[in-house]
């Protein structure tokens, strides 16, 4: 063999990888193959695990949301159109979210009086769409220049319930964001209160706290008469916030969790009214 066949046989045997580099190339490869799919995975967990808490909390959480988010106004100061007699329901709303319905204002005259009366009418029916919760309900926003008020007070009345799931009920939300602006990124804290329909909390929330069946009194017409002492509530769940100045939104409520997927559509299964809602200090004002 000649000098020059030998000298290029041993540059071939020097070109090719030995079984340890064939090893490391291959465990290179597979080494990021696994990190690949490793991130694969955790972003299908994270999108499966919001998901799922999305299916045990509240569709009204707004936690880092701003107050204005969906509201057309805010009021100032107290809440306005409590009674719902204006000539139109604003400046209460409902929530723009597909899981949200609204309300209506319904009315009635009372046999010993000429003059009519009107309300806030919300029915929790079985959507068209198949869907395991619905929210529905009349939401105002408000800048509390006085600070959380001491009392919330309003009127509520059970119409018809057809018990279609267990997990149907009434409840009215205040929700308090602090400070005079609206601050991206700044949180919220909560009070549930459930009226009608339950005797346990329905579902866990980080920042919220509920209040179950609060005593009330009722009057000639069946209405509920509710007074809830929102601000010493407030200060018991959260003492170390500051509750002198901020912006709330209150909700009041009809809902339903975990509807069977073979309820019939518009089935009702929760009619409330809501009246005469308004807030006091201890100062005097009312509002």
């Amino acid at each position: 063999m000649s000098i020059q066949s030998k000298q290029r046989q041993r540059e071939l045997a020097a070109s090719k990888p030995s079984h340890l580099g064939v090893l490391m190339i291959l465990r290179r490869r597979y080494l990021r193959l696994l990190g690949a799919a490793t991130i694969v995975v955790l972003i299908a967990m994270v999108f499966y695990g919001a998901r799922k808490r999305g299916k045990s909390i509240a569709l009204d959480d707004t936690s880092h949301a701003k107050p204005a988010r969906f509201s057309p106004s805010i009021s100032q100061g107290t809440v306005k159109n409590g009674d719902f007699e204006a000539a139109t329901t604003a400046p209460w709303y409902a929530l723009n979210n597909i899981q949200w319905g609204s309300f209506f204002r319904g009315d009635e005259t009372p046999s010993n009086s000429e003059r009519v009366n009107h309300y806030a009418t919300v029915r929790a029916e079985v959507a068209a769409v198949p869907t395991s919760i619905k929210v529905f309900g009349a939401v105002q926003e408000i800048h509390l220049t006085a600070g959380v008020p001491d009392q919330w007070n309003f009127l509520m009345r059970v119409v018809e319930e057809n018990k279609l799931c267990q997990k149907q009920y009434a409840q009215a939300v205040a929700i308090f964001w602090p400070g005079d602006e609206e601050q991206p990124g700044v949180g919220n804290v909560q009070l549930r209160c459930i009226l009608h329909g339950l005797e346990a909390p329905p579902y866990q929330m980080g920042n919220a706290r509920f209040q179950m069946n609060p005593t009330f009194t009722t009057n000639a017409a069946g209405w509920r008469q509710y007074e809830l002492p929102l601000r010493q509530w407030f200060e018991e769940a959260y003492p170390d916030q500051d509750f002198s100045n901020g912006r709330m939104r209150i909700l009041l409520e009809a809902r339903y969790d975990d509807m069977p997927a073979t309820a019939q559509a518009s089935a009702l299964a929760l009619e409330v009214n809501y009246d005469d809602v308004h807030f006091i200090w201890k100062g005097g004002r009312n509002g």
